[in-house]
């Protein structure tokens, strides 16, 4: 039997054990599992430590049988948890492999100088696990470590005498002071010791370990001593230690709350949330939040809780206006909040949203314009119907469409323009450095978004652009049938800076309003003048008598060729064919005269002319 961390007269009651003896270690091997097994009342009452509360053994395998067992001396109030058990499962696997190799016979040429000594497989397997045990005698200071636990704390094994002084001696200076005031209580109290600080190294560095230990009483009640163990813990607090760090400083707010609503734990950006410091840690959450936030929190935080149910949640934090999305998971401790802002993700939800309800109102707008494109018939009245349905739906205030003719542009129709710039744009040569020109000569459209923009490509326009209140314009190219009938501009009272949609819409429309200016007729002058009264519209049959509404000639007709044209240009005059023929010279009554000038109307006095409004239809 190999005992460390006892007195091993202590534990000889556990020496000779024979396979039927009720002891865990004799049932554990007789059984080959793991086995605990509480103390009796008179084995507690003789046990070497008086908080023993049982023992756990567990078998060390072999190929036909165990080769021993391993047992351990427990201090709970119950039986180990799944974890430790795996823990003594590893430790006794790892012996029992050790224990196989050192039994193998050694080669013949090692001489018993040049053989490893014998070495306590327990504590090899303590010091590949970087735990001891300890001892603390309370009244004399004096400390007994095993040899196991001494490179844990790094002291050295020839380093005199061994007490508590050289142990809180390598303890870190800021670590020190809660050290001694934990200790200090647990005497007073008589309660468990659990603490986990940073030691000094040999080598000038820190490391960090875990103690635990209980108090053991005299017979008079008295502390008497300290026992427990020493684990390094290193490697598990730098991982700790990187996690929390990344806690610390992730883009996230979060924070930690215990069972009485105390914060445990508050990152960079939860700090600026709650506008709290780090010294808010271990104070409750209600006592140290402003009263602008824990209205929105506490009553959500406390359902979470009570539910013990993950919730999530978006709230528009008060202190800096933007949009959180707050993540509460219930823990059986406590909760964790996570705060992540959703303002980017909710201003571009927004955006998409506007945009497909804009997408839709253009749809039914560019619907509601060819519609309205089909029923009119004058240039202005295609010009007003466009404008009235695209202007508002691109925030334009003016459109003004200009038809080439010969080597000067024409006013077809427009919206929105004084007259004395109408007078301006009217009939001017097409050559020149201004837009229109270049649209025409390019067929492309042009988009500028700003005065400063236009005034750098034509400054000779200045005087323009004094009596207008345009700032940015869009000048269309209108193609109909392969070729250019015009160009559309449509002006905008304030900057604008023009997105790719709005131009695809905007060359959409133009598309269509080629294809009606293509079809109306141009009144020259059309556009009307500020205050004048709206002058109806000339039957299109006065403004292009000719080939609209040709009479076709009867049946086997053998007029001559020049008699046909002549009736075919002059609808409403009947000459005499023949005898017999019910056809008069002279008009017909009813009809207007074929004549086109005021000297041949003379000629039919009485008969109004083409186009004047006392014109009749024309013959269908």
């Amino acid at each position: 039997m190999s005992v460390n961390g006892l007195v091993t007269a202590c534990a000889q009651q556990w020496e000779n054990l024979t396979q039927g003896a009720p002891a865990a270690a004799a049932l554990s091997a007789h059984g080959n599992r793991f086995v605990w097994q509480p103390l009796g009342e008179g084995e507690a009452a003789h046990a070497p430590i008086p908080s023993i509360t049982g023992m756990a053994s567990v078998p060390l395998p072999g190929l036909d049988a165990p080769l021993g067992v391993l047992s351990v001396l427990t201090m709970s109030s119950g039986p180990p948890g799944p974890e430790q058990c795996a823990f003594l499962t590893a430790v006794a696997r790892w012996t029992a492999e050790h224990l196989e190799l050192s039994s193998a016979p050694r080669p013949p040429d090692l001489t018993w100088w040049e053989q490893e000594p014998s070495v306590s497989h327990e504590q090899q397997a303590l010091k590949a696990t970087k735990a001891g045990s300890w001892e603390w005698e309370i009244r004399t200071g004096e400390v007994n470590w095993d040899e196991a636990g001494l490179p844990v704390v790094g002291i050295g094994p020839d380093c005199p005498p061994r007490r508590i002084e050289s142990w809180m001696s390598v303890v870190h200076p800021e670590d020190l002071p809660r050290v001694l005031a934990e200790t200090e209580e647990v005497i007073r109290s008589h309660s468990l010791y659990d603490a986990e600080y940073r030691l000094c190294r040999p080598d000038g560095t820190y490391g960090w370990v875990q103690v635990r230990g209980r108090v053991v009483l005299d017979r008079g009640g008295e502390p008497a001593r300290m026992v427990g163990t020493v684990r390094d813990t290193t490697q598990t607090r730098a991982t700790q230690d990187s996690v929390g760090r990344a806690l610390r400083y992730m883009s996230d707010g979060f924070f930690a709350l215990d069972a009485d609503w105390r914060i445990t734990f508050v990152n960079v950006e939860a700090e600026r949330l709650l506008g709290v410091s780090r010294e808010a840690l271990g104070r409750v959450l209600w006592d140290v939040v402003p009263g602008s936030v824990l209205p929105r929190l506490e009553t959500r935080f406390r359902r979470a809780a009570g539910e013990g149910t993950p919730t999530g949640f978006d709230l528009r934090w008060p202190t800096d206006e933007r949009w959180y999305h707050m993540r509460l998971v219930p823990m059986p401790d406590g909760l964790m909040v996570y705060g992540a802002d959703i303002t980017e993700q909710r201003m571009r939800r927004e955006e998409r949203v506007t945009a497909e309800r804009a997408a839709a109102e253009q749809a039914a707008r560019i619907t509601e314009l060819t519609s309205a494109l089909a029923k009119a018939v004058t240039s202005q009245e295609v010009v007003s119907a466009t404008a009235d349905r695209v202007l508002p739906l691109f925030g334009a205030y003016a459109l003004n469409v200009l038809v080439p003719e010969g080597q000067r542009l024409r006013v077809a129709g427009s919206v929105g323009y004084p007259q004395e710039a109408l007078d301006l744009i009217d009939d001017v040569p097409l050559t020149g450095r201004y837009p229109v020109p270049e649209v025409i000569s390019t067929q492309n459209p042009l988009f500028i978004g700003s005065v400063d923009e236009f005034l750098a490509r034509y400054p000779s326009l200045a005087d323009l652009l004094s009596l207008i209140q345009d700032q940015a314009w869009a000048f269309l190219p209108l193609i109909a049938s392969g070729r250019l009938v015009g160009v559309c501009v449509i002006a905008f009272d304030r900057p604008h800076r023009f997105t790719d949609e709005e131009k695809v819409l905007l060359t959409a429309v133009s598309g269509l309003l080629s294809q009606a200016i293509e079809r109306a007729p141009v009144r020259h002058g059309a556009h009307p003048r500020p205050g004048a009264a709206a002058r109806p519209a000339a039957p299109r049959t006065a403004l292009r008598p000719r080939g609209r509404h040709r009479r076709p000639l009867p049946a086997g007709d053998r007029r001559p060729r020049g008699r046909r044209r002549l009736v075919r240009r002059h609808p409403a005059v009947l000459r005499p064919s023949g005898p017999g023929d019910r056809r008069r010279d002279g008009p017909r009554p009813g009809r207007g005269c074929h004549h086109g000038t005021a000297a041949h109307c003379r000629a039919h006095p009485g008969i109004p002319r083409p186009g004047s409004r006392r014109a009749p239809d024309p013959p269908q």
